[in-house]
């Protein structure tokens, strides 16, 4: 009687399925984590700017002596207010295609990075006209998509009501 140390044709064709089938358990894994970082990094790239736009506008109204566009009780997609700072003059925010320019005695810059896209930018004055102006503010950030891959697609809308000093 012989002795075959080696493996029949249907042990190795076993072996190779069963390697194959974790293989591709843990390449799909992979993809998955992937693709969840990904999109994570699209919405704190959100998150952040939404939030830096929105302490910009904030601090704006805040440090406003005036407001001059929305007057009372209007609405538009521009806020223009005289500056305490005489460095600054009047402050005029608003939306250039899909990024958000200001614009005062110090230059013209966008406030937003090249990453995502300002869309919707909506002021509304709230106050009578015996109060100070109370100015609610509403805009959408989404990422800047190009490649259309859903991983890199997120969008975020931002409101706030702020109150001139």
């Amino acid at each position: 009687m012989t002795r075959n140390n080696g493996f029949t044709i249907l042990e190795l064709l076993l072996y190779i399925g069963v390697t194959a089938l974790m293989l591709s358990t843990i390449i799909s894994f992979f993809f998955l984590f992937i693709n969840g970082r990904t999109h994570n990094n699209a919405q704190r790239e959100v998150e952040q700017q939404g939030g830096v736009i929105m302490q910009f506008i904030q601090d704006s109204i805040q440090q406003a002596s005036s407001v001059t566009t929305p007057t009372p009780s209007n609405q538009g997609d521009v806020l223009e207010v005289s500056m305490y700072d005489v460095d600054y003059g009047t402050r005029t925010i608003s939306i250039e295609h899909t990024d958000l320019i200001v614009e005062d005695l110090s230059g013209v810059y966008t406030l937003n990075s090249d990453t995502v896209e300002v869309s919707g930018l909506s002021f509304t004055n709230v106050a009578s006209g015996t109060t100070r102006d109370s100015i609610t503010v509403s805009f959408t950030v989404s990422t800047h998509n190009i490649s259309g891959r859903s991983e890199y697609a997120y969008a975020d809308t931002f409101t706030s009501t702020f109150t001139r000093r």
